[in-house]
């Protein structure tokens, strides 16, 4: 039979399962943190298991009043932190591109070796792709479309992860490449396609499909 009664504060004891039911160490804090989350929302995910925490250290009996309302606050901060959190992102997605960027971008887009370089610009100066800048990406995305086809496994992984720079390729695909270049690259995507790039070979084929290049091709 389950014995009811009062601790030794007033509270009323219940029955459940013992109070140390789970206790999340600091590691796991540190280590939720870290994944996919950084300032605010960091900050948001601790506060909430550490509110969990809090609930589950009193399996056995009711929280007293003081608990209560330390809570209700801590609850409160959680919903102010995700709300700054978006607001945060908000503000991210519309940087303005200072005179710095816009030299550092102009500087790099047209001279790209490689997909992850490629990639480390476009996170670092999308906010910038205008304008010449833009004619150097579309350059160098062509250069390697046409002349390094052998790396599109590289470009599909990056792609695969961020659907966003997928459309930025795609973009750059556009009027300034040269009719060799369009011939090359759309044979490259019919011909030549490796099997885990074959959704992103059909997207090229359709955008080559909707760009018209700069000059006609001799005949």
């Amino acid at each position: 039979m389950i014995q009811r009664g009062h601790a030794e504060d007033g509270c009323p004891l219940l029955p459940g399962p013992p109070a140390r039911l789970w206790r999340p160490s600091g590691w796991t804090y540190q280590t939720i943190a870290m994944i996919k989350f950084r300032s605010v929302r960091a900050m948001a995910v601790v506060l909430m298991f550490r509110l969990f925490d809090i609930s589950m250290t009193f399996g056995g009996r009711l929280p007293s009043r003081a608990v209560w309302s330390l809570m209700r606050r801590s609850a409160v901060v959680l919903f102010c932190l995700v709300i700054a959190a978006s607001v945060h992102v908000q503000a991210q997605g519309k940087r303005t591109c200072t005179k710095e960027d816009a030299i550092r971008a102009e500087t790099e887009s047209s001279s790209l070796q490689n997909w992850s370089e490629v990639y480390n610009s476009y996170r670092s100066s999308v906010h910038c792709d205008d304008a010449s800048i833009a004619e150097g990406y579309s350059n160098s995305i062509a250069h390697l479309l046409s002349e390094e086809w052998d790396t599109i496994d590289q470009l599909n992984q990056l792609v695969s992860r961020d659907r966003n720079f997928e459309q930025f390729v795609l973009r750059h695909i556009d009027e300034l490449m040269s009719p060799a270049q369009a011939e090359k690259i759309r044979e490259n995507a019919v011909a030549h396609c490796t099997r885990r790039a074959s959704r992103l070979c059909k997207s090229i084929s359709i955008r080559l499909e909707q760009t018209r290049p700069s000059q006609e091709p001799q005949r």
